[in-house]
Protein backbone atom coordinates (compact mmCIF):
# COMPACT_ATOMS: atom_id res chain seq x y z
CA UNK A 1 0.00 0.00 0.00
CA UNK A 2 2.87 2.37 0.75
CA UNK A 3 4.37 1.90 -2.70
CA UNK A 4 0.97 2.32 -4.39
CA UNK A 5 0.24 5.61 -2.60
CA UNK A 6 3.70 6.94 -3.34
CA UNK A 7 3.24 6.19 -7.03
CA UNK A 8 -0.13 7.94 -7.14
CA UNK A 9 1.18 11.07 -5.48
CA UNK A 10 4.23 11.13 -7.73
CA UNK A 11 2.10 11.19 -10.90
CA UNK A 12 -0.94 13.40 -10.16
CA UNK A 13 -1.31 14.46 -13.79
CA UNK A 14 -2.03 10.85 -14.75
CA UNK A 15 -4.25 10.05 -11.79
CA UNK A 16 -6.42 13.13 -11.19
CA UNK A 17 -8.37 13.13 -14.50
CA UNK A 18 -9.55 9.56 -13.93
CA UNK A 19 -10.81 10.41 -10.45
CA UNK A 20 -12.40 13.62 -11.71
CA UNK A 21 -14.39 11.67 -14.32
CA UNK A 22 -16.08 9.51 -11.65
CA UNK A 23 -18.93 11.19 -9.80
CA UNK A 24 -18.98 10.85 -6.03
CA UNK A 25 -22.12 10.07 -4.01
CA UNK A 26 -24.24 13.08 -3.03
CA UNK A 27 -22.33 15.21 -0.51
CA UNK A 28 -25.55 16.98 0.45
CA UNK A 29 -27.31 13.71 1.31
CA UNK A 30 -24.33 12.45 3.32
CA UNK A 31 -24.18 15.64 5.41
CA UNK A 32 -27.97 15.58 5.95
CA UNK A 33 -27.77 11.94 7.06
CA UNK A 34 -24.76 12.23 9.38
CA UNK A 35 -25.37 15.83 10.56
CA UNK A 36 -21.63 16.41 10.09
CA UNK A 37 -19.54 18.58 7.76
CA UNK A 38 -16.05 17.11 7.33
CA UNK A 39 -13.59 19.94 6.70
CA UNK A 40 -9.95 19.51 5.75
CA UNK A 41 -7.35 20.58 8.29
CA UNK A 42 -3.71 21.36 7.49
CA UNK A 43 -2.27 21.83 11.00
CA UNK A 44 -0.29 24.75 12.41
CA UNK A 45 -0.81 27.41 9.75
CA UNK A 46 -1.67 30.62 11.60
CA UNK A 47 -3.79 32.60 10.87
CA UNK A 48 -5.52 29.90 8.77
CA UNK A 49 -5.68 27.37 11.58
CA UNK A 50 -3.77 26.41 14.68
CA UNK A 51 -4.26 24.82 18.07
CA UNK A 52 -4.63 27.20 21.01
CA UNK A 53 -4.89 25.62 24.45
CA UNK A 54 -6.25 22.43 22.92
CA UNK A 55 -8.86 24.22 20.80
CA UNK A 56 -8.68 24.59 17.02
CA UNK A 57 -8.93 28.19 15.91
CA UNK A 58 -8.19 30.34 12.86
CA UNK A 59 -10.22 31.73 9.99
CA UNK A 60 -10.39 28.46 8.02
CA UNK A 61 -11.86 26.84 11.15
CA UNK A 62 -14.32 29.71 11.57
CA UNK A 63 -15.41 29.53 7.92
CA UNK A 64 -16.22 25.84 8.33
CA UNK A 65 -18.27 26.62 11.43
CA UNK A 66 -20.11 29.43 9.64
CA UNK A 67 -20.91 27.17 6.68
CA UNK A 68 -22.15 24.44 9.03
CA UNK A 69 -24.48 26.96 10.68
CA UNK A 70 -25.86 27.99 7.27
CA UNK A 71 -26.28 24.33 6.29
CA UNK A 72 -28.13 23.71 9.53
CA UNK A 73 -30.66 26.42 8.71
CA UNK A 74 -31.16 24.96 5.22
CA UNK A 75 -31.49 21.39 6.45
CA UNK A 76 -33.43 22.11 9.63
CA UNK A 77 -30.83 20.39 11.80
CA UNK A 78 -27.72 21.11 13.83
CA UNK A 79 -24.65 20.37 11.71
CA UNK A 80 -21.38 19.66 13.51
CA UNK A 81 -17.91 20.22 12.03
CA UNK A 82 -15.38 17.39 11.96
CA UNK A 83 -11.86 18.54 11.10
CA UNK A 84 -10.02 15.86 9.13
CA UNK A 85 -6.21 16.12 8.79
CA UNK A 86 -4.91 16.51 5.25
CA UNK A 87 -1.92 18.02 3.39
CA UNK A 88 -1.49 20.12 0.26
CA UNK A 89 -0.07 17.01 -1.39
CA UNK A 90 -3.19 14.93 -0.70
CA UNK A 91 -6.12 17.35 -0.29
CA UNK A 92 -7.39 16.97 -3.88
CA UNK A 93 -7.35 13.17 -3.56
CA UNK A 94 -9.02 13.40 -0.14
CA UNK A 95 -11.86 15.48 -1.61
CA UNK A 96 -12.28 13.30 -4.69
CA UNK A 97 -12.38 10.13 -2.59
CA UNK A 98 -15.00 11.80 -0.31
CA UNK A 99 -12.77 11.56 2.74
CA UNK A 100 -13.56 15.29 3.06
CA UNK A 101 -16.72 17.22 2.25
CA UNK A 102 -14.96 20.57 1.84
CA UNK A 103 -11.62 22.28 2.22
CA UNK A 104 -11.30 26.02 2.84
CA UNK A 105 -8.46 28.29 1.78
CA UNK A 106 -7.78 26.83 -1.68
CA UNK A 107 -6.35 29.09 -4.37
CA UNK A 108 -8.54 28.91 -7.46
CA UNK A 109 -6.81 27.53 -10.57
CA UNK A 110 -7.82 25.90 -13.87
CA UNK A 111 -6.10 22.67 -12.79
CA UNK A 112 -8.12 22.41 -9.59
CA UNK A 113 -11.35 23.16 -11.45
CA UNK A 114 -10.68 20.16 -13.68
CA UNK A 115 -10.54 17.91 -10.61
CA UNK A 116 -13.00 19.50 -8.15
CA UNK A 117 -15.98 21.79 -7.75
CA UNK A 118 -14.44 25.07 -6.58
CA UNK A 119 -16.62 27.57 -4.72
CA UNK A 120 -15.89 31.24 -4.09
CA UNK A 121 -13.86 33.32 -4.14
CA UNK A 122 -14.26 33.90 -0.43
CA UNK A 123 -11.33 36.32 -0.30
CA UNK A 124 -8.31 37.46 -2.27
CA UNK A 125 -4.73 37.42 -1.03
CA UNK A 126 -2.36 40.08 -2.39
CA UNK A 127 1.21 39.10 -3.20
CA UNK A 128 3.82 40.99 -1.18
CA UNK A 129 7.55 41.19 -0.54
CA UNK A 130 8.82 40.52 2.97
CA UNK A 131 12.06 42.49 2.87
CA UNK A 132 15.22 41.76 4.76
CA UNK A 133 16.03 44.39 7.35
CA UNK A 134 17.57 47.44 5.65
CA UNK A 135 16.41 46.42 2.16
CA UNK A 136 13.79 48.78 0.70
CA UNK A 137 14.15 49.12 -3.08
CA UNK A 138 10.62 50.40 -3.77
CA UNK A 139 7.12 48.98 -4.24
CA UNK A 140 7.14 47.94 -7.89
CA UNK A 141 7.97 44.52 -9.27
CA UNK A 142 10.75 45.98 -11.39
CA UNK A 143 12.43 47.39 -8.27
CA UNK A 144 13.06 43.78 -7.20
CA UNK A 145 14.11 42.53 -10.62
CA UNK A 146 17.77 43.51 -10.45
CA UNK A 147 20.88 41.29 -10.76
CA UNK A 148 21.98 42.35 -7.27
CA UNK A 149 18.74 41.09 -5.67
CA UNK A 150 18.06 37.56 -4.39
CA UNK A 151 14.43 36.49 -3.98
CA UNK A 152 13.31 33.49 -1.93
CA UNK A 153 10.06 31.61 -2.62
CA UNK A 154 8.40 28.39 -1.49
CA UNK A 155 8.90 25.63 -4.05
CA UNK A 156 5.83 24.42 -5.93
CA UNK A 157 3.48 27.20 -4.82
CA UNK A 158 1.50 29.49 -7.12
CA UNK A 159 3.63 32.36 -5.77
CA UNK A 160 6.81 30.60 -6.88
CA UNK A 161 5.36 30.15 -10.38
CA UNK A 162 4.27 33.80 -10.49
CA UNK A 163 7.66 35.11 -9.41
CA UNK A 164 9.50 33.06 -12.04
CA UNK A 165 7.14 34.41 -14.70
CA UNK A 166 7.87 38.03 -13.74
CA UNK A 167 11.38 38.17 -12.27
CA UNK A 168 13.99 37.67 -14.97
CA UNK A 169 17.17 39.37 -13.73
CA UNK A 170 17.20 38.76 -9.97
CA UNK A 171 18.28 35.41 -8.57
CA UNK A 172 15.29 33.33 -7.44
CA UNK A 173 15.85 30.67 -4.79
CA UNK A 174 12.96 28.22 -4.36
CA UNK A 175 13.03 26.52 -0.95
CA UNK A 176 11.16 23.39 0.09
CA UNK A 177 9.31 24.97 3.03
CA UNK A 178 8.17 28.34 4.32
CA UNK A 179 10.53 28.02 7.28
CA UNK A 180 13.50 27.66 4.94
CA UNK A 181 12.35 30.49 2.66
CA UNK A 182 11.82 32.79 5.65
CA UNK A 183 15.22 31.92 7.09
CA UNK A 184 16.85 33.08 3.86
CA UNK A 185 15.51 36.57 4.63
CA UNK A 186 16.20 36.55 8.37
CA UNK A 187 19.78 35.40 7.78
CA UNK A 188 20.41 37.98 5.05
CA UNK A 189 20.99 35.37 2.34
CA UNK A 190 17.93 36.69 0.46
CA UNK A 191 16.87 40.27 -0.11
CA UNK A 192 13.17 39.45 0.12
CA UNK A 193 10.63 36.63 0.32
CA UNK A 194 7.79 37.04 -2.19
CA UNK A 195 4.59 35.32 -1.10
CA UNK A 196 1.00 36.07 -0.07
CA UNK A 197 0.37 38.63 2.65
CA UNK A 198 -0.94 36.11 5.21
CA UNK A 199 2.10 33.87 4.78
CA UNK A 200 4.41 36.90 4.93
CA UNK A 201 2.97 37.98 8.28
CA UNK A 202 3.73 34.55 9.73
CA UNK A 203 7.18 34.44 8.11
CA UNK A 204 8.07 37.84 9.57
CA UNK A 205 7.92 36.33 13.09
CA UNK A 206 10.31 33.44 12.35
CA UNK A 207 13.48 35.37 13.15
CA UNK A 208 15.00 38.79 13.84
CA UNK A 209 16.05 39.78 10.33
CA UNK A 210 12.79 40.85 8.66
CA UNK A 211 12.01 44.41 7.67
CA UNK A 212 8.97 45.88 5.97
CA UNK A 213 6.18 44.11 4.08
CA UNK A 214 5.43 45.77 0.74
CA UNK A 215 2.39 45.17 -1.45
CA UNK A 216 3.94 44.89 -4.90
CA UNK A 217 2.67 47.05 -7.78
CA UNK A 218 0.93 46.37 -10.03
CA UNK A 219 -1.09 44.47 -7.43
CA UNK A 220 -1.43 40.75 -8.05
CA UNK A 221 -3.98 38.91 -5.94
CA UNK A 222 -4.82 35.23 -5.81
CA UNK A 223 -8.54 34.44 -5.39
CA UNK A 224 -9.14 31.82 -2.71
CA UNK A 225 -12.22 29.84 -1.81
CA UNK A 226 -13.00 26.22 -1.14
CA UNK A 227 -13.26 22.90 -2.89
CA UNK A 228 -15.57 19.91 -2.82
CA UNK A 229 -15.95 16.72 -4.83
CA UNK A 230 -17.82 16.58 -8.12
CA UNK A 231 -20.79 14.49 -7.06
CA UNK A 232 -23.93 13.02 -8.60
CA UNK A 233 -26.28 15.95 -7.95
CA UNK A 234 -24.06 19.01 -7.43
CA UNK A 235 -26.41 20.25 -4.72
CA UNK A 236 -23.77 20.87 -2.08
CA UNK A 237 -21.46 22.64 -4.56
CA UNK A 238 -24.34 24.93 -5.61
CA UNK A 239 -25.14 25.71 -1.97
CA UNK A 240 -21.45 26.37 -1.21
CA UNK A 241 -21.17 28.85 -4.09
CA UNK A 242 -24.28 30.78 -3.03
CA UNK A 243 -23.07 30.78 0.58
CA UNK A 244 -19.58 32.01 -0.44
CA UNK A 245 -20.99 34.91 -2.45
CA UNK A 246 -23.23 36.04 0.43
CA UNK A 247 -20.44 35.51 2.99
CA UNK A 248 -18.03 37.76 1.14
CA UNK A 249 -20.65 40.39 0.25
CA UNK A 250 -21.61 40.68 3.93
CA UNK A 251 -18.06 41.67 4.91
CA UNK A 252 -17.89 38.77 7.34
CA UNK A 253 -14.68 37.45 5.79
CA UNK A 254 -12.81 40.71 6.53
CA UNK A 255 -13.70 40.42 10.22
CA UNK A 256 -12.88 36.70 10.41
CA UNK A 257 -9.44 37.12 8.82
CA UNK A 258 -8.37 40.20 10.76
CA UNK A 259 -9.57 38.72 14.05
CA UNK A 260 -7.56 35.56 13.33
CA UNK A 261 -4.44 37.59 12.56
CA UNK A 262 -4.74 39.29 15.95
CA UNK A 263 -5.58 36.06 17.78
CA UNK A 264 -2.50 34.38 16.29
CA UNK A 265 -0.31 37.19 17.63
CA UNK A 266 0.85 38.12 14.15
CA UNK A 267 2.00 41.71 13.51
CA UNK A 268 -1.20 43.13 12.03
CA UNK A 269 0.42 46.56 12.10
CA UNK A 270 2.69 45.34 9.26
CA UNK A 271 -0.27 45.01 6.88
CA UNK A 272 0.28 47.54 4.09
CA UNK A 273 -2.21 50.40 4.25
CA UNK A 274 -5.35 49.75 2.22
CA UNK A 275 -4.98 45.96 1.98
CA UNK A 276 -8.36 44.26 1.67
CA UNK A 277 -9.16 40.58 1.58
Amino acid sequence: MIHRRTALLAAPALFLPRLAAAQAPSTWERIARTKTLRAGLIPSRPPYQWNRDGVLTGFAVQMAQDMAAALGKEMGATIAVEHVPTTWGTVVLDLQSVRLDAHFGMTDSPERRKALSIFGPLYTVPVVALNARGFAPGENWEDYDKPSVTISTVLGTSDDEMVRGIIKQAQVRSLRSLAEAAMEVHSGRASALITSILIALDASTKGPGAGTIVELKPVRSSPSGGGTARDVDGRFAAFAQTWAEAYRASGRIQTVITDSIRDAGLPIEKLPIGVRF
